[in-house]
């Protein structure tokens, strides 16, 4: 049987995957019109048809488009909560005390917690 992983573990985890998740996005972004509004500047919605037709047209690689696909699928299953969780603690990691806006301390810690896990089961 396989030890469960602790959650500081999960979140180190989950740290590596939205930098190459930052990465590929970089790397569709030159392309130019539709990808500045990616997931990275706005995770708290779902990409438009137009902006996903944008993305699959593109001429980046087949695993970059999947690492953008898994995330943008990943993120359609989560919570408001959630998406803010993920948007400043992963992609956009300026203002570490950005929670003080939205949750109590007590708050944001268990809101945290769960969402690693939960983010965690979606993308393992």
């Amino acid at each position: 049987m396989c030890k469960e992983l602790k959650n500081s573990e999960k979140y180190k985890i989950l740290q590596l995957e939205f930098e190459k998740f930052y990465k590929a996005e970089r790397e569709v972004l030159p392309e130019g019109k539709g990808f500045e509004i990616l997931v990275l500047h706005d995770i708290e919605r779902d990409l438009s048809d137009e902006e996903y037709k944008t993305l699959i047209n593109s001429k980046t690689s087949d695993d970059v488009k999947k690492i953008i696909f898994n995330v943008l699928l990943m993120t359609k299953a989560l919570s408001r909560d959630e998406r803010l969780i993920i948007k400043y603690e992963f992609l956009d990691r300026e203002n570490p005390v950005w929670w003080t806006q939205y949750f109590s301390r007590s708050q944001y810690y268990r809101r945290r917690k769960e969402t690693v896990d939960k983010v965690y089961r979606l993308m393992f």
